[in-house]
């Protein structure tokens, strides 16, 4: 507990304050700029904490005059312990996926970075991987092609069997030319969908993925996106994710079950769960 009120006091708490509003506010703002992985850590030094009264009486007596029952104590406690699932909750759900069942998908038009036009007809056949990003992205974009990279290598001639597709959440710069250009440090089956505002919104929409433009000093702007991977069945049905920073091995073992999904094939990694990664019992005789 004493480093959480360490890190109330660098957030900018002051011995002004009430209690209550110290704590939990100066609480809550160093909770909204932690990493998720990072509000797992707090949340669990909340609950395991023996004697977690004990900071907040230290910080009462420095209030002289200002009397605070044991009661109202644990009150502000929990919200300040319900302050954290909140943003713990709120934070994983905006960075992992906003996905909750497999019902998104539809018609779109745009045009491949070879500037021929494509529908939602052009993914079906095939199993398909979907990444939203943009050229101008400085690390979550090239991060994750040069895994797919490394992965459709791996994957050697099974590779041919997906559509794998990087989609721009940046018309205004990434014109076909530019997704040509740029994924040309890739490998060669990622394909670029680029189009209009009004086509990158609307595909954007038809999947669910959330993305924003973010100006910046100069005239400049960055772009903040949704960061996984859509996997997406022959029949264009969301069926799974990749999540950002998702081990290598983990995404090589979902994309060949995206590609052979009713069985296990001799030689290749085992059949996985699409949305957890969890190992899953196949007819080869291993689990």
């Amino acid at each position: 507990m004493a480093g959480l009120v360490e890190a109330a006091d660098k957030a900018g708490a002051t011995d002004d304050l009430l209690i209550a509003t110290e704590e939990g506010r100066a609480l809550y703002s160093y909770v909204g700029q932690a990493d998720v992985s990072d509000v797992g850590s707090i949340t669990a030094c909340l609950a395991l904490e023996s004697d977690p009264m004990s900071e907040f009486s230290r910080r009462a007596d420095k209030h002289k005059g200002e009397a605070i029952s044991k009661p109202t104590l644990y009150f502000l406690f929990g919200m300040m312990v319900l302050i954290v699932i909140a943003s713990a909750m709120v934070l994983t759900f905006q960075r992992r996926s906003p996905y909750s069942h497999s019902r998104i998908g539809g018609p779109f038009v745009m045009t491949e970075m070879s500037g021929r036009p494509v529908t939602e007809k052009d993914l079906l056949g095939k199993p398909a991987a979907l990444f939203f990003g943009y050229t101008f992205c400085p690390d979550v974009c090239p991060t994750t092609l040069l895994t797919l990279s490394n992965v459709l290598e791996r994957m050697g001639p099974d590779a041919d069997r997906l559509n794998t597709i990087f989609v721009t959440v940046d018309p205004q710069r990434d014109t076909p030319e530019q997704m040509r250009l740029y994924l040309s440090s890739f490998d060669p089956r990622i394909r670029g969908f680029s189009g209009t505002e009004a086509q990158v919104s609307a595909m954007a929409d038809t999947f669910h993925v959330f993305y924003r433009r973010i100006p910046s000093r100069g005239g400049g702007y960055s772009m903040d996106h949704f960061a996984g991977v859509l996997l997406l069945d022959k029949t264009g049905r969301m069926v799974g994710e990749v999540s950002f920073g998702e081990p290598e091995e983990s995404i090589l073992a979902k994309l060949t079950t995206l590609i052979a999904p009713a069985a296990c094939v001799p030689g290749r990694p085992a059949r996985v769960d699409l949305w957890s990664g969890a190992k899953m019992k196949d007819d080869c005789g291993s689990s």
